[in-house]
């Protein structure tokens, strides 16, 4: 599919996001019960999480209960990079205003490891494994070359879960699953 193509979705999808009310703790609450769910959390090393914007699912949830293995996205140039903290409080407006970890070198950067699981933040996600994201390639350019092994799942409200492919480029990486508050859904080849 084009980059004509992907524009387009993109617009259809944040007026819909647009005409969406904000995401209720309630939605993030049942992803986060859905994680926590099987010891998914605790089989992985690091998680790699995101501070959640209006229309996003809120983990904090996981940091509270897994805070030695979080990890939180800063930006930093055209990149992101992932670092630890020890308290919330610690997260202050950044980028666009969403909140980030200092850049504290004791306590980060950390690559993505072969058992590490990276939540990703999205506009939209399929069942086959593509995320439209807000177009600044962010999170395609600090996965590009992940381990195999690496988990890397979507995170959004089941409104924003297509059945139908979404249109995607060479270097957008693709999500093993996508998890809203109906469920873990494993990808489609």
């Amino acid at each position: 599919m084009s980059t004509e193509t992907k524009i387009t979705q993109r617009r259809q999808w944040l007026t819909q996001r647009d005409q969406t009310p904000p995401i209720r703790a309630e939605i993030s609450a049942k992803i986060s019960d859905f994680l926590q769910s099987d010891g998914i959390l605790d089989a992985v090393d690091s998680i790699f999480i995101y501070s959640a914007r209006a229309h996003e699912p809120d983990l904090k949830e996981i940091w509270l209960t897994h805070g030695r293995k979080c990890l939180y996205p800063r930006v930093d140039g055209d990149s992101l990079k992932f670092y630890a903290i020890e308290n919330l409080s610690e997260l202050k407006p950044g980028f666009n205003r969403i909140l980030e970890p200092p850049a504290d070198p004791n306590l980060g950067p950390h690559p993505v490891g072969a058992n590490d699981l990276v939540l990703v933040p999205g506009l939209a996600f399929d069942l086959f494994g593509g995320r439209l994201g807000s177009g600044m390639g962010y999170y395609d350019r600090f996965l590009s070359g992940h381990p195999k092994s690496t988990r890397i799942w979507g995170v959004t409200h089941s409104s924003f879960l297509s059945n139908l492919r979404l249109a995607q480029e060479p270097s957008d990486v693709r999500m093993g699953a996508v998890i809203t508050e109906k469920g873990i859904y494993y990808v489609r080849s």
